[in-house]
């Protein structure tokens, strides 16, 4: 009578290979996603955090008085397209073109250093002396982003158009 339960309730090889196979899979599928979730987050985080940088650098611009010079701490009014070489290399905290957000993410510091140009369509906006009466402000922000085998440079180009109140 003993003898016959446990045959029921025995395994066959088969059927045991079966289910290392599966979950061995199952196992390779999730730290997959793991993975690329872990890559995808850090991508996240640069984007968010220019965004955030533009969003408040827009809001001074707003707050900015039309025809006056710009502050000290605004990027530097440039006709670039692009950021210098190694502008990720040279990253001064005393240069106004230079952003960086100290953050911690998985209790290690995250480099998240950006560099920002400011470009204006005619520069009546922060020069009184010129006549026209509307100006285009477009920040640039570039960030860099580590890809495996190879680092990736990102922009965010952000426009508001300002006029005088005059």
């Amino acid at each position: 009578m003993i003898h016959a339960r446990f045959s029921k309730m025995a395994l066959t090889l088969i059927e045991i290979i079966i289910g290392l196979v599966v979950i061995s899979v199952a196992g390779v599928v999730l730290f997959t996603s793991l993975s690329t979730s872990y890559r995808f987050a850090g991508k996240t985080t640069n984007r968010t955090a220019a965004t955030l940088i533009a969003g408040n650098f827009m809001e001074e611009v707003k707050a900015h008085r039309y025809g006056q010079p710009a502050p000290k701490n605004w990027p530097q009014v440039t006709a670039d397209t692009r950021p210098p070489d190694n502008w990720d290399d040279k990253y001064d905290p005393e240069n106004p073109n230079y952003a960086r957000i100290p953050m911690l993410v998985y209790g290690r510091e995250a480099r998240l250093v950006f560099y920002q140009q400011l470009r204006l369509a005619n520069g009546s906006f922060l020069d009184s002396s010129k006549s026209q009466k509307t100006d285009k402000v477009t920040l640039v922000i570039w960030w860099r982003e580590e890809n495996p085998g190879k680092t990736d440079y990102k922009s965010l180009e952000v426009e508001l158009g300002v006029r005088s109140p005059w």
